[in-house]
């Protein structure tokens, strides 16, 4: 694998992301797992809100201190409320002298010629960017001359309905999401558009189509395709490529204009790249904000001039790029906000393999059932794993194998999973503290010699993530024999139906021919008139 495409994972993360935070809420369940295993009390409650901003607490000792998503209660509404309005953001990024792009504001009192006129004013190119929208909806960049700024001016407050707008000096540079936390910045991502990179062979159909599959495995951007439609043809036509063109060896082909990573991008970690200078103005703009401890700054950097802007800062971005960055290293960004909020826990950081499920959490609030679940405690100590392969005539015992071995587990605080692989051989993962894996050990082999003719008995260490608590899981080909078993009880209470049709419709047909039917026939009439009267 070349230099440049090495992505260096978190072995403490890998593997221990439910599929049910995949994306945006890997954020939020990231920082709580990395407190959980603190050592930390977590506690989820019930907010109505989306999984990406869950609201949890997390406690140590006398110290609380409740998260929504991964921003701490602590920032404050006056901080959020500057953030979220690109106006005022600029306002005091300004005061603090922090170079921004020139620009002004619009609304509705504005008219389309006095903010055409602005654009002018500026000379081009400019930018058009709604005061209040997010995830780049409505930012069009690089608008050349004026009938491309009527066009998307018309499109920005007609179309999409902004009704406040920032017009400002495009700035040329190269699109960074620097990460803050307290006077430190942690993790840089180099945010480029949906591209794919040539093999001297491939058509670029047959790129995108790898390209896809490249980011199904990336568990923070699986739900951002990169979706084919009038943008990707307009852009791929000007260039002079259809999807059956083959680009050169090395050669990357821009699919997007936009850098969003939910629009297809690529986010590349550079952390160790970018020039202090640009750091510096991120963690000075975060320091700008009154009640702003952490954040995500957007910064345009042009290498070739050593200029830089600040162009905004999230209150509550997404760390997910920084954890699986497409190019890059992984960076742990969960480590340096618990060490923030909570120092006096920085030597409890271990790299345990323990996780804990969401989708019951996200089900209870989803329903109403319940208003906050505490999660168990991390378990203290050093823990011990292992993996425990049996084969022989064990079939017959198996339920009672699976259930009697569960409650052991639970009584135990044993995590992990007891797997059915195929007819007569079976899989058992456990983890827990020294002392307990060892009692646990012993049960097993205590019923297994219990009437059980094991052929084969195999023990391993255990060095991947386990799921809190202890599962019973079901093997491809026991789901497989149960959908046929559903499949052919669906098909005879069909074939059930189908019979009793053609019984009654037989019934009806000898009714309907039959002596007593015809005789009775004209007294129905008479009944039908006198129903309708």
């Amino acid at each position: 694998m070349m230099e440049s495409r090495i992505n260096k994972t978190l072995p403490h993360l890998e593997e221990s992301i439910p599929k049910e935070v995949f994306g945006y809420p890997i954020s939020m369940y990231s920082v709580a797992l990395e407190g959980w295993r603190r050592g930390l009390s977590l506690k989820f409650i019930s907010g109505g809100r989306v999984k990406a901003t869950t609201i949890y607490k997390l406690s140590y000792k006398e110290k609380e201190l409740q998260f929504s998503g991964i921003r701490p209660e602590i920032v404050t509404n006056k901080a959020i409320k500057i953030c979220n309005n690109k106006n005022l953001t600029k306002e005091y990024l300004a005061k603090a002298k922090i170079s921004i792009t020139e620009g002004k504001t619009f609304n509705n009192e504005h008219s389309f010629d006095e903010i055409v006129t602005y654009a002018h004013s500026l000379d081009f190119p400019v930018v058009i960017k709604p005061t209040n929208a997010s995830g780049g909806k409505g930012v069009i960049a690089n608008i050349k001359n004026k009938v491309e700024f009527v066009e998307a001016l018309n499109y920005v407050k007609e179309e999409l309905g902004f009704k406040d707008i920032i017009v400002e000096k495009h700035f040329e540079g190269k699109d960074y999401r620097v990460f803050v936390v307290g006077n430190q910045v942690v993790g840089v991502i180099h945010r480029i558009p949906a591209n794919v990179i040539g093999d001297g062979k491939s058509t670029l159909s047959e790129l995108i189509k790898n390209k896809l599959n490249e980011r199904a495995k990336n568990p923070a951007i699986k739900n951002s395709p990169i979706i084919n439609d009038k943008e990707m043809d307009n852009l791929l036509s000007e260039n002079g490529y259809t999807m059956e063109s083959i680009p050169m060896l090395g050669e990357r082909i821009f699919l997007k204009t936009k850098s969003n990573i939910s629009a297809g991008g690529d986010p590349i970690d550079v952390t160790d790249k970018i020039v202090d200078e640009v750091k510096e103005n991120a963690v000075k703009a975060v320091k700008a904000i009154p009640g702003l401890f952490q954040g995500g700054v957007d910064v345009l950097y042009n290498k070739k001039t050593g200029e830089s802007v600040v162009l905004e800062i999230n209150t509550q971005p997404s760390i997910r790029t920084h954890l699986f960055p497409m190019e890059g290293y992984a960076r742990d960004i969960p480590k340096a906000i618990i060490d923030y909020y909570f120092p006096e826990t920085k030597s409890n950081h271990v790299k345990s393999f323990l996780y804990f499920d969401m989708k019951n959490v996200f089900k209870l609030f989803q329903s109403g059932v319940a208003k906050e679940i505490i999660i168990p405690d991390h378990p203290t100590g050093e823990l011990s794993s292992f993996c425990m392969k049996i084969s022989g005539d064990i079939s017959k015992r198996q339920l009672s194998l699976q259930n009697f071995l569960q409650k052991q587990a639970k009584k135990l605080k044993i995590s992990g999973s007891i797997k059915h692989l195929k007819y007569n051989e079976i899989i058992i993962i456990a983890s827990g503290s020294q002392q307990t894996v060892q009692e646990f050990k012993s049960i097993i082999i205590c019923q297994l010699n219990n009437g059980m003719k094991v052929k084969e008995m195999t023990e391993e260490n255990w060095n991947r993530p386990v799921k809190m608590g202890f599962e019973i899981l079901t093997s491809k080909t026991q789901k497989k024999r149960r959908n046929e078993k559903k499949k052919v009880k669906i098909e005879q209470e069909i074939e059930s139906l189908k019979k009793e049709a053609i019984f009654y419709k037989e019934k009806y047909l000898e009714l309907k021919n039959s002596r007593s039917w015809k005789v009775t026939k004209p007294m129905r009439k008479i009944s039908k008139l006198f129903d309708k009267r």
